[in-house]
């Protein structure tokens, strides 16, 4: 495996991007892409020019013994990184072409779509912005009616850069159509 992390900045991006698109211009049995994007088609936040995909994570600073920091200065630093994992040879999302096919939650984990921004959690419903397997940006709202099977609780504990197993649900038309109904978003 070869993996490539920069800065979380547009320059570090950039140069994460041109390396990924080196590899997906080889053939699969040379490389493939495991991670953070679950296709090898074109990235779609690289055709705008001001977006970028990146990550974030906390990150301890050094205790005041070693650097002096003001008294009310946090002791965590929000890191932002890209980063790239190729593995050599095909990976199951090559191979089977298929979720329904794999055997193992490992081989099924390479068909889920990855959340490239925090969710937004509101009163009864989140919304969350996925790189899917189709190459494109997917805003899912997820209601508190689609209960367990929609995934309303897994969606208020999703972070960034984590991946998204439940499938799309499509919300019941008629629910908007009722004169006294509530809208989901």
């Amino acid at each position: 495996m070869l993996i490539v992390v920069e800065t979380g900045s547009p320059k570090g991006f950039r140069f994460i991007h041109s390396v990924r698109e080196r590899f997906v211009k080889k053939s699969r049995e040379e490389a493939c892409i495991v991670a953070p994007c679950p296709h090898h088609l074109a990235c779609p936040k690289a055709c705008v020019s001001k977006t970028w995909c990146h990550f974030s994570q906390l990150v301890p600073k050094y205790p005041k013994r070693v650097i002096v920091k003001a008294p009310r200065e946090s002791a965590m630093d929000n890191e932002k990184f890209c980063y790239l994992i190729l593995k050599k040879g095909k990976t199951p999302n090559v191979l089977l072409k298929d979720e329904s096919k794999t055997v193992t939650l490992s081989e099924k984990s390479f068909f889920w779509p990855r959340a490239i921004l925090p969710s937004i959690i509101k009163q009864k419903h989140v919304i969350i912005d996925l790189c899917a397997t189709s190459g494109l940006i997917e805003r899912r709202i997820i209601g508190k009616s689609s209960g367990e099977e929609g995934g309303y609780y897994w969606a208020r504990k999703l972070h960034w850069g984590d991946l998204w197993e439940f499938p799309p649900i499509i919300p019941n038309r008629f629910r908007k159509e009722k004169r006294r109904s509530r809208r989901m978003w």
